[in-house]
């Protein structure tokens, strides 16, 4: 544990030094640390004027292992569960080659052009970003992800190259040290009724970006105000209402010009929603009806034609419901393909069970209004 430690505070900048990290890569990190250790030391220039000493950070050799956090359980409850396979396929795998460099320009080519480099087998080189420039990370940010490598509080790694998720899904960090940083969602999951999302920020110059796993609404601010309202409370409920007056403006009631540009403009900002992966079993034939309402309301004919075959394979009876589940199916591959039979399948379920849910009563008083396909 001590030994854990002191590896940390290892060539670790001091306060006042706040010089760009340049970003290198090497095969090996024992290897590139005992040399890197005798080069700022001044051992490879024995016959020679020493040279301007460095700092240097290798994130894999400050990684806590499987072992030592496990040890420190009792001690930090507030530490999330380390999962050793994750972090040895993910996390570990994608940092292993990383090296970090504190020093000027020249003091960096020094180090790659000398003879301990260019005559080793393994090199040490540049990380490049895609138009082939030297990438580097500022002081500020190269502090905090060593602060974040080093305690682990939350999950994270690594990838390339930073995509955005979605339109609109800029957010702002909550979390230390990265608070007040900006990022965007890559993933977000409802589990056991809860939104945990994936946010990627970039601090690698747009070539590679780090991921924090699994934070929760607290843990983050939407840039986008109507963004943080569909995040609140029962966002199935929220989607659900949101279509149901989508589908009420455009086949039960006129609407002034305005009201359309709104809905149009609301109808876009709902892929947040449909773009949410359920996790939970009990919700996913719910929440699968609901994300085919909206592609067939957003014109999507590929993703509603996917959508429909996903639905149909969830019925046990292709002619009727068995389940106020299947019901619900029914009604949105009826408002998907406007068949007749869907209709009237979810019409007799209802007759039959009084005590259905009366959501389906609502939707019928919607679609009895469409023009159905015999």
């Amino acid at each position: 544990m001590h030994a854990l430690k002191h590896q940390q505070k290892m060539n670790a900048p001091t306060e006042n030094n706040t010089q760009d990290w340049y970003v290198m890569c090497h095969l090996n990190p024992m290897q590139i640390e005992t040399l890197l250790k005798k080069d700022s030391k001044g051992e490879f220039r024995q016959d020679g004027p020493a040279d301007t000493p460095y700092s240097f950070y290798i994130p894999y050799l400050h990684m806590p292992t499987a072992e030592t956090l496990e040890a420190q359980e009792e001690s930090d409850k507030g530490r999330k569960a380390y999962d050793s396979i994750r972090r040895n396929k993910e996390l570990r795998g994608d940092l292993f080659r990383f090296v970090f460099i504190q020093a000027p320009e020249e003091r960096v080519w020094r180090i790659v052009s000398s003879p301990w480099n260019t005559g080793s087998r393994l090199r040490l080189y540049h990380y490049r970003d895609h138009e082939g420039k030297k990438v580097t990370v500022r002081d500020g940010d190269m502090r905090r992800l060593m602060t974040t490598i080093r305690d682990q509080h939350f999950l994270f790694y690594f990838d390339q190259p930073i995509t955005d998720f979605q339109v609109e899904s800029e957010v702002i960090l909550n979390i230390e040290p990265w608070k007040g940083h900006r990022g965007v969602i890559k993933k977000i999951t409802c589990r056991k009724k809860q939104l945990c999302m994936d946010i990627s920020m970039n601090i690698f110059n747009r070539t590679r970006s780090i991921n924090f796993v699994d934070l929760k609404t607290g843990d983050i601010s939407f840039v986008d105000a109507a963004q943080a309202a569909f995040m609140e409370g029962d966002f199935l409920s929220h989607f659900e209402e949101e279509l149901m007056e989508q589908l009420s403006h455009l086949h039960t009631r006129s609407v002034t010009d305005h009201q359309r540009l709104r809905d149009a403009v609301r109808l876009k900002q709902l892929s947040t929603y449909y773009n949410i992966y359920m996790d939970d079993e009990a919700e996913q034939p719910r929440f699968l009806a609901l994300r085919l309402i909206y592609a067939t309301l957003r014109k999507w004919d590929r993703h509603r034609e996917t959508l429909v075959s996903e639905a149909q394979a969830l019925l046990s009876n292709p002619k009727t419901p068995a389940t106020d589940a299947e019901a619900y199916l029914m009604t949105a591959l009826f408002i998907a393909t406007r068949l007749a039979p869907y209709r009237d399948a979810v019409k007799r379920y209802r007759a039959a069970h009084p005590d259905s849910p009366d959501i389906l009563r609502r939707y019928h008083t919607i679609t009895k209004h469409l023009k159905a396909k015999r």
